[in-house]
């Protein structure tokens, strides 16, 4: 299973026509086959290895890194044409290759092809869009990702930390004020450290009222740190 692989691949259902539906009856298998193909592919592409002898020169000839993306495109229409059903199983297995190989952005191209596929992200795939989004500076998306999240489960503290980056760069101590505020309607608490940093992004965009506010609320989670962030 190299490139030569896939280009048997192609071979076989470009030239030859061959309906991969009339050999593979288990929805499994497919998906198994699917996923190895995506995982040679886009590793060919992401090194910038010439794999196919394909009619689609942005795939055959791609610089490192800029075919991965149609390599996927490809596939998934493929198993479209075929009738392979993909759950969030297979979405997260091919999200796993792409961001093995750095290739943030057409990770979060993969989130819309989940939605459209109507594939929900599982939890470690959702918190990793969060990281994502927040990387590329896709804030309001992380902030999207982070509320979808939300509704499934409840996200770590260390999530938290992450998308109120996102929070801080907009300069929005509301949301993150009440990113907090909203732990109690799922019976949680934030920790320390979550807690000083929105009272530091409170105090910096000059709503002490705000930063008094939620340092009142959470006095029991309140440390050293958050009354010297005040006073």
């Amino acid at each position: 299973g190299g490139p030569d692989a896939l280009q048997q691949y192609e071979r076989l259902v470009r030239e030859q026509r061959l309906d991969l539906r009339q050999h593979i009856s288990d929805d499994h298998c497919a998906r198994v086959l699917y996923t190895g193909l995506v995982e040679i592919g886009v590793r060919a592409a992401a090194t910038g290895v010439a794999f196919a002898e394909a009619d689609d020169p942005s795939i055959a000839r791609a610089p490192a890194g800029k075919g991965a993306r149609a390599v996927v495109q490809r596939l998934l229409k493929d198993m479209s044409m075929f009738g392979f059903p993909r759950g969030a199983d297979f979405y997260s297995n091919v999200f796993k290759v792409l961001t093995a190989h750095r290739l943030l952005h057409d990770a979060l191209w993969l989130h819309d092809a989940m939605v459209a596929d109507g594939v929900v992200p599982d939890r470690p795939t959702a918190v990793c869009l969060v990281s994502i989004a927040v990387t590329l500076g896709e804030d309001r998306k992380a902030v999207a990702f982070f509320r979808d999240l939300s509704k499934a489960c409840t996200p770590t503290m260390r999530t938290y930390m992450t998308v109120l980056r996102a929070f801080a760069k907009r300069q929005d101590w509301r949301g993150a004020v009440d990113l907090v505020e909203n732990l109690r309607l799922g019976h949680g608490a934030p920790d320390a450290l979550v807690l000083n940093t929105v009272l530091g992004l409170c105090v910096s965009a000059s709503a002490l009222d705000a930063a008094e506010g939620l340092l009142a609320s959470w006095e029991d989670v309140a440390d050293t740190v958050s009354c010297n962030i005040l006073f």
